[in-house]
């Protein structure tokens, strides 16, 4: 059952992803004119995204941003800082019940400094990236991207079933 949320999440993401890059965003900016950002939809929104991410286990990173481009008119690079605070923070929260339970047998925490590492290098790498691509650019390698993920979860939910 968490898988096909998590392809309907997928696909979800997907075509939002994908409507930030036709036309220069003129589809996204005919839908954000009938949105603006207030305190009670970005609590929202917050709240929506950090359960769905911890619910389906996703992290929650396409789906963040495609969500804050189409719900409040970012650009994909304010929306991928968004995201990472959002991640951030629902995580936490994820963390924090881990250690309340006790619950560390099933986690292999020698990975933890590895994964770090990685981290930290993949986060410059990344940023280096996004500021040296255009914008047209960045939106494109964000719906092949999206596709790709797409393409992924139907291959590994089509195993499981």
């Amino acid at each position: 059952m968490l898988n096909v949320l998590y392809v309907i999440a997928t696909f979800i993401a997907t075509i939002i992803g994908a409507l930030a890059g036709i036309g220069g965003g003129i589809v996204l900016k005919a839908m954000t004119d009938l949105f603006s950002p207030d305190s009670v939809q970005v609590i929202g929104l917050g709240v929506f995204l950090g359960a769905i991410s911890i619910f389906l286990a996703i992290g929650g990173g396409p789906l963040n941003v495609s969500l804050l481009v189409i719900c409040f008119g970012f650009t994909l690079r304010d929306a991928a800082i968004y995201s990472i605070a959002s991640i951030f923070f629902s995580q936490i929260s994820k963390i924090y019940t881990i250690v309340i339970a006790n619950d560390y047998s099933r986690y292999d925490l020698g990975l933890v400094p590895w994964l770090a590492i990685v981290a930290i290098i993949g986060g410059y790498i990344g940023t280096t990236l996004s500021q040296r691509l255009s914008s047209k650019m960045l939106a494109i390698l964000y719906n092949v991207f999206m596709i790709m993920l797409a393409v992924l979860t139907l291959v590994s939910v089509g195993r499981h079933m």
